[in-house]
């Protein structure tokens, strides 16, 4: 027979008063299984995203970074103008 384990159910005193939530964003519909022939941005496409993440509570969202995609800065401002809760981030890579 297995069992969970026990937890202290204290919540210790270091602990962070306030959760934030982080999602990715993607700017069409295209995934590995059904493949979009666009690099692009969906704009409609975009915009519902974002606006299911402000209803779903997310506090923040991640923006892909990629040469051969669309400029990630351009994408966070679009953000920026299409919700006033959500923060973008932009992930960077050094090469």
């Amino acid at each position: 027979m297995t069992s969970a384990p026990s937890f202290d159910q204290a919540i210790p005193a270091t602990a962070a008063r306030k959760v934030e939530f982080i999602s990715l964003s993607h700017l069409n519909p295209s995934t590995e299984l059904n493949p979009v022939p666009t690099r692009g941005i969906d704009v409609a496409y975009f915009r519902t995203y974002v606006q299911a993440l402000e209803e779903g509570g997310f506090d923040y969202t991640l923006l892909p970074y990629g040469a051969a995609g669309a400029d990630s800065f351009v994408v966070a401002s679009a953000v920026g103008q299409l919700t006033e809760r959500i923060k973008p981030i932009v992930a960077l890579r050094r090469c």
